[in-house]
């Protein structure tokens, strides 16, 4: 259904009339006496009903109603608000109140334009990595049933967002890589403009379609944790098949009670993460390779866990599982050499398959983060700011050359990968897909589809989110 233009614009005739009680605008005279009349009845009869707290609200669960806390928020220990049901404005007033409009063109919502009257304000600029954006300052979620949710309802402010922390992006990796690298032709390499990509634009719907089935795949990765045989795919199943690293076996342990959680066990279950997250941050300092992607494949399965349980009252978690990140991201570039963190394989070839395994789990885990961005900052319809850097991001290997169990089998796959003309980058990956027609396009394309895995399914949706 496409908004209603003279609400937004304040184009409305002359002669509309507008109701007394609660301000809706007519453009017929029979219509507008039809209304009164039953808006005069309605009046008295309407007595609303109760209205859940956010927390059971946002988590489609029922609420007790009880105040000043209701039944679930006390056994979980949460802050329980209660918010009024906001109230319905008028076209006649929104005109008044609002200061951006929304301008439609065919199915694609367009970006959202400042109003003259008003100063911009950086904070409700919030512009959907997609193309579309919200029209007002409130900003929207949708949550894995497809509903809308209102955070206007969540006693939550764009200001409680920022906690004076690091905002972590992939911009500023890029550019911290480049400040590592002191080679000017890897640095020409990164840099160069080479046919810039930008966003594509789609409507409401695409969009929503393809974030949902991303985050549906998502969500299984805490369930894949339980099994060396089905281990999410930024962990290298042959590498942990005889040995277990401890703080993955911690992570298996949390991921088990979190596929048996009950309301019961939730509190738990939280403040298990809390105290794995608090020590790996007490041991960053002493970590070495190994140890840093470890932690940080436990911390995306945490913030996987965190996105299906979410609550408003975990926001402040989220927030500590990104400067978590962040700061393992950091070590990270510590202690890789200058040619390795943004690097393909082609480009910069592992001498050794021990070292071709730490190389491209440190590429499946950048691919991960940049998909699970796209996929939340969709949902929050927040800018993703990752458009400036993706077309240089390094892309994951097929599954045959990952899941390759000996030295042997890996150096055959390697050799036959080699041959096969592959897209190495997310910006190749992305013109090809713009121009499938061309024969070379189309044969490098079907190359990389017949050796996706999950995480290679995840890469073509965000290519669409692009």
């Amino acid at each position: 259904m496409r908004p209603n233009h003279t609400g937004f614009m304040g184009s409305s005739a002359s002669s509309a009339r507008q109701c007394p009680i609660c301000d809706k605008e007519f453009g017929l005279e029979t219509a507008y006496k039809r209304h009164v009349s039953y808006c005069r009845r309605a009046q008295a009869k309407r007595k609303g009903r109760p209205v859940s707290c956010a927390a059971c609200s946002s988590s489609k669960i029922k609420c007790s109603f009880t105040k000043p806390r209701c039944a679930r928020c006390e056994s979980r220990g949460i802050e329980c608000v209660y918010n009024e049901a906001a109230r319905k404005i008028a076209p006649g007033r929104a005109q008044q109140q609002l200061t951006m409009a929304l301008s439609v063109e065919e199915e694609d919502l367009q970006v959202v334009r400042q109003s003259q009257t008003s100063a911009p304000d950086p904070a409700n600029s919030l512009i959907v990595a997609s193309g579309f954006a919200s029209e007002s300052p409130d900003i929207t979620i949708f949550d894995a049933d497809n509903t809308v949710l209102d955070l206007a309802d969540v006693d939550l402010e764009l200001a409680d967002l920022q906690l004076d922390l690091q905002k972590p992006d992939v911009g500023e990796w890029f550019n911290l890589a480049m400040s590592h690298n002191s080679s000017p032709t890897v640095q020409h390499a990164l840099s160069g403009p080479h046919n810039q990509l930008g966003p594509l634009r789609y409507n409401l719907h695409q969009v929503c379609h393809t974030v949902d089935l991303a985050f549906d795949i998502m969500s299984c990765f805490p369930q894949m944790m339980l099994r060396n045989q089905t281990l999410p795919p930024f962990m290298h199943i042959p590498s942990y098949s005889a040995f277990m690293p401890e703080r993955i076996s911690t992570c298996r342990g949390i991921a088990q009670v979190f596929e048996t959680r009950t309301d019961e066990t939730a509190s738990f279950l939280w403040r298990t993460v809390d105290a794995e997250v608090s020590r790996i941050e007490s041991e960053l300092s002493r970590m070495d390779i190994y140890s840093v992607q470890h932690a940080i494949q436990c911390v995306l399965i945490y913030s996987v866990m965190l996105k299906i349980d979410y609550e408003p009252a975990m926001v402040s978690r989220g927030l500590r599982l990104v400067q978590t990140y962040w700061n393992l991201t950091v070590r990270c570039l510590d202690l890789t050499s200058q040619l390795e963190f943004f690097s393909t394989e082609k480009t910069n070839p592992s001498p050794t398959w021990e070292d071709w395994i730490v190389a491209e789990t440190r590429r499946r885990i950048i691919a991960f983060w940049f998909i699970m961005r796209q996929v939340m900052a969709s949902r929050l319809q927040v800018a993703c700011g990752i458009h400036e850097h993706f077309d240089h991001l390094p892309l994951i290997s097929p599954k045959s050359l990952w899941e390759a169990r000996t030295r042997e089998e890996w150096e055959i796959e390697r050799t036959f990968h080699a041959k096969g003309n592959p897209i190495s980058t997310y910006g190749e990956l992305a013109r090809a897909k713009l121009a499938p027609d061309n024969p070379i396009n189309r044969q490098r394309l079907r190359y990389w589809e017949a050796g996706t895995d999950k995480l290679g399914t995840l890469v073509n949706l965000s290519i669409t989110l692009l």
